[in-house]
Order: structure tokens, then C-alpha cells, then sequence
């Protein structure tokens, strides 16, 4: 890739062997640069329409599935699931605005095994099980956000000490300060 700059196949395939190895943001950065080398190959949006849809990107998942729809059956199918798993996001939303946590968390177990990287899903899962006081599963909800979003991860680190300090688990609760 290095030496081809300008050429798309070898960005795309590089950027499949990263997706087989479950390194999604290091392979959407070379999606891009093949879609923006050659617009016509639709198999790179629709790869990266995958990618967006696991990370919860809902409309920049329906925008490169709606360029795809034509050639691909998959594209349609996703289009599909994406909407339906926007939706079931909306109603955890709205069940949590509402303090009905359970039925939150049934829209969420919905979509998380779809959206594994999506830091909205993790974040309300994590945020309903501290509402019924299940520390563990929460502190299971919580950690995956530090590599997701490291943006946030000072709060992240804070959130899960407080979390291990309830469980008097002091050591834990330094480690994730020190983070």
C-alpha cells in the first residue's frame, strides 16, 4: 500500500485482513481511501456500511447501504436492520428517560449482540445496571467504552472506580484512577 498509494484493491484488501482481525478503526480509514479512489466500487461501502452499523453510526451506515442497495441483496437486508435497530436504540432511550430500566434493557439486549462497538448501546446497558445495583455487570458494560471512545475515557476510569470502591475492592478502584 505503501509503495501504490493509488491503489484501491490493495487499501481494500488490507483494510478486509484488518476487519478479520477485529480492528475496525484502523480499517475504515483504508475504506475511505478506496472509496475516494475509485466511488464506483460499492463492495468497499458496503463493507464499511457493516462497520458502521457495528459501531452504531446508524445514518452513515444507511447512506453507504443506499449506494449499494442496487448490486447487493446484503445492502438491502442491512438497510433493514439498521432501522430496526435505530429503533430499538430510540425506545432504550426513552424507556430510560422514563425510568422503565427493564424494558430498556430488553430493547438493548436486542441490538448489542448487533452493534458490539456501539458506545451508546454500552453506555445505557452500563447505565441500567447501576440504576438495579448490579455492579459487576456494569463494570462488564463499562470497560469495553475505554477502547471504543478515548475520548471518554477519564470519566470512563472515574465511573469505574467509584464501581469498585462500592464493592470495597480498594486496589481495583486505585488501578482505575491511575488509568
Amino acid at each position: 500500500v505503501e509503495l501504490d498509494p493509488e491503489n484501491y484493491q490493495g487499501r481494500y484488501r488490507r483494510a478486509t485482513c484488518l476487519l478479520a482481525l477485529g480492528r475496525s478503526k484502523q480499517a475504515v480509514p483504508d475504506l475511505d481511501a478506496t472509496i475516494k479512489l475509485k466511488p464506483s466500487f460499492w463492495q468497499a461501502k458496503e463493507q464499511r456500511a457493516g462497520v458502521f452499523f457495528k459501531q452504531g453510526r446508524f445514518d452513515q451506515a444507511v447512506k453507504d447501504s443506499e449506494d449499494c442497495k442496487a448490486y447487493s441483496q446484503n445492502s438491502r437486508n442491512l438497510i433493514q436492520e439498521i432501522k430496526t435497530a435505530k429503533q430499538h436504540l430510540s425506545n432504550a432511550e426513552i424507556y430510560m428517560k422514563r425510568g422503565h430500566y427493564d424494558y430498556a434493557l430488553k430493547s438493548i439486549d436486542k441490538i448489542k449482540e448487533k452493534c458490539p462497538w456501539s458506545v451508546d448501546v454500552k453506555r445505557l446497558q452500563a447505565d441500567c445496571y447501576e440504576f438495579y445495583g448490579e455492579v459487576d455487570k456494569t463494570i462488564t458494560a463499562l470497560r469495553p467504552l475505554v477502547q471504543l471512545s478515548p475520548s471518554t475515557a477519564p470519566e470512563t476510569y472515574l465511573r469505574l472506580s467509584k464501581l469498585f470502591y462500592q464493592k470495597a475492592e480498594l486496589s481495583s478502584a486505585l488501578d482505575q484512577i491511575r488509568e
